[in-house]
């Protein structure tokens, strides 16, 4: 608040007035002789002697081990102070748009940013719109950002035709060389496969994820690519567990299994890049798509909690896991309705009722490592 202040002025006025009868006029008496005294000289001040104040340097914000590249969402990051987040060790924000204004807003906010590219899929097989999708990255990584994914899912025909491995690795490599030449610090993190063990390892249609990626890894992309990208988002079991998921024994269904399958196949030449992670919870809903009964029937929210603090505990010990970006920070809603609406909202950090359970246990541990 504004502090009102206070002018006290003070003026002395003196006069003197004589008056009265004039008596006889008096003879004049001799003037008294006027001595000057003499002005008290000026002692000089003492010349202040110059210290040098060291400038307050900023408490560094805490980091996890090996580097871990923590990130939320970048249209909801805000939900969380940005000081809450550098508390938990979240340095990096994920766009799925492609404006550069995000850039340079996640920039000003001191964090680093995940563009995540999915280009038109319907258009991704077309030579012509892959030299434009080549020269949008390239646009991207000259506006400055951090890391560029270049594309999603495309080892099955999900919103577009899939890409063969080798079709996809030719427009990685050229994607790679412009993104590079534009600007060189940005990284280049490959595409994260569907994960699937639907088709008979590659067909016509598509391919299972191991299957696209040693393929990937055959056709030489692994020179085209900083980071390989990974997404896990249907865990319903502890990130050590390699069994017990509700839908089998899989591979894809484990944490610890992808990370070790992915790894295999690249050879551990190229570190994982989870660019959409997180487990589900549906316990302080009021009402469930019938989709997600399995997040109901296997993820409690104590289990969403303990689960994420222990892949992020684990990611950041495992020299192999270069980033982990949370799919949801904030929950809109407290209903996944049938049509699908809101229903985001199970992975989210940030949980209906606006608590966030998990994000005092990541500030806990990373300040007491």
């Amino acid at each position: 608040m504004n502090q009102a202040k206070l002018l006290v002025l003070a003026v002395l006025i003196c006069g003197v007035f004589l008056s009265g009868c004039a008596p006889e006029t008096p003879q004049p008496t001799a003037a008294p002789t006027l001595t000057s005294t003499p002005l008290p000289t000026d002692t000089p001040a003492p010349t202040p002697t110059a210290t040098n104040t060291p400038e307050p340097t900023a408490t560094p914000y805490p980091a996890w081990p090996n580097e871990l590249k923590l990130g939320v969402p970048y249209d909801n990051f805000e939900a969380l102070d940005p000081e809450r987040l550098r508390e938990m060790g979240v340095s990096w924000v994920v766009s799925k748009s492609n404006d550069p204004r995000d850039i340079e807003s996640a920039h000003a906010h001191g964090f680093n940013i995940l563009m995540f590219d999915r280009g038109e899929r319907e258009k991704i097989a077309d030579e012509p719109y892959q030299e434009i999708y080549v020269k949008e990255v390239a646009a991207l990584a000259t506006a400055g950002a951090d890391a560029i994914v270049l594309l999603s899912e495309v080892n099955i025909p999900f919103l577009g035709p899939a890409l063969s491995p080798e079709d996809y690795s030719v427009l990685l490599c050229d994607a790679y060389a412009a993104i590079k030449q534009s600007h060189a610090e940005t990284d280049v993190i490959s595409a994260p496969p569907a994960s699937t063990g639907f088709f008979s390892s590659c067909d016509s249609q598509g391919c299972n994820d191991d299957a696209w990626l040693t393929a990937l890894y055959d056709a030489g992309a692994s020179e085209c690519m900083d980071y390989v990208g990974v997404e896990f988002n249907s865990g319903t079991t502890a990130p050590d567990a390699v069994t017990g998921s509700p839908f089998g024994e899989h591979y894809t269904l484990y944490l610890g299994s992808v990370v070790d399958t992915y790894d295999t196949v690249f050879r551990g030449s190229r570190p994982l890049f989870f660019v959409s992670f997180s487990y589900p919870s549906s316990e302080d809903f009021e009402s469930l798509n019938s989709s997600f009964s399995w997040v109901k029937a296997n993820n409690s929210l104590a289990d969403q909690t303990s689960w994420t603090l222990e892949a992020v505990r684990l990611a950041a010990e495992d020299a192999h896991i270069a980033g982990l970006m949370f799919n949801v920070l904030r929950a809109t809603s407290n209903v996944c309705s049938e049509n699908g609406d809101d229903c985001d909202g199970l992975w989210a950090l940030v949980r209906p009722d606006g608590s966030c359970p998990i994000c005092a246990m990541l500030s806990d541990d990373l300040r007491n490592r």
